[in-house]
């Protein structure tokens, strides 16, 4: 595996915490917090679990680099290293089509205002920052294959279809309990398929050449579910306490409000294992 590609993987975890911080900046900053058209669902829903899906690939990136499968292939080692990486960048790219996508169903809320150009510097900063990662990890690839056709028309057919549907989504569902928790995983999934799409199509494999990571050879596959489920439940506990360290709801609605957001970080985790298990190597 080429030097060049493990050290992809520090600038890649370097990128996945820049837009942790870019997210949070424009959500809490003092100008920006009430000018930003993306602070509410199903945009902030895409914007949260890209940056908490993107920590968890960067880390998982960085894990491989120092210590790949010792049972991989190093071709299968290399392929899913690079999907791995690019999947942070694709993670990237989706929270700015989101916030772009709901600025431009919004151009009252930001458009000639001083906090609006920030916002749009802030955009274009990030872009550029993702753009320049990717170049480095497609630089790093060894004999690239190139991907079918087909491969291709099936994940921009999906990646504008959600697109789409991002953009002409109710926003008006967020006002009751029940569809605004359908928005949050609408919000998921729209967000994890098309990377799983786009990284086969990027990096395709050499038939018969690459092996699911020894990790995954597990003869049990509910298994793996399990173990999905319980990274998922110590997220949400983590994202929960996160959250609750302003000040949380009265104590006879703790549970109930913990419940929601285990329950909807479980949901991201098993639908984003579902899109990008079989691509990174982490199911056969």
């Amino acid at each position: 595996m080429p030097s060049s590609l493990k050290w992809n993987a520090v600038v890649v975890a370097a990128l996945a915490m820049m837009s942790w911080c870019a997210f949070m900046f424009a959500k809490h900053d003092p100008a920006l917090r009430p000018i930003i058209p993306f602070g509410g669902d199903p945009y902030d829903a895409v914007g949260s679990f890209a940056v908490l899906g993107g920590a968890v690939l960067a880390l998982l990136s960085l894990v491989r680099a120092i210590r790949p499968g010792r049972a991989v292939v190093p071709a299968a080692a290399e392929l899913h290293l690079l999907r791995c990486e690019t999947a942070v960048v694709l993670t990237v790219y989706a929270m700015l089509a989101s916030d772009v996508i709901a600025m431009a169903r919004h151009p009252s809320a930001w458009l000639g205002l001083a906090a609006g150009n920030l916002l749009v510097a802030l955009i274009i900063t990030m872009s550029a920052l993702a753009t320049g990662t990717l170049l480095l990890i497609k630089r790093s690839a060894r004999n690239p294959h190139t991907a079918a056709p087909l491969s291709w028309r099936k994940a921009v057919l999906v990646a504008s279809a959600c697109v789409l549907a991002l953009f002409f989504y109710p926003e008006a569902w967020v006002s009751t309990l029940f569809p605004h928790l359908l928005t949050i995983v609408f919000g998921d999934v729209i967000l994890f398929a098309p990377i799983g799409l786009l990284l086969p199509a990027m990096f395709p494999e050499k038939r018969g050449a690459v092996s699911a990571d020894a990790l995954d050879r597990h003869p049990i596959g509910w298994v793996r579910w399990g173990v999905v489920t319980l990274v998922g439940i110590g997220l949400g506990l983590v994202v929960f306490a996160g959250e609750m360290s302003g000040g949380g709801p009265p104590a006879g609605r703790l549970v109930l409000v913990a419940s929601v957001y285990v329950g909807l970080i479980i949901a991201a985790i098993l639908i984003a294992y579902a899109f990008l298990a079989k691509p990174i190597g982490l199911a056969s």
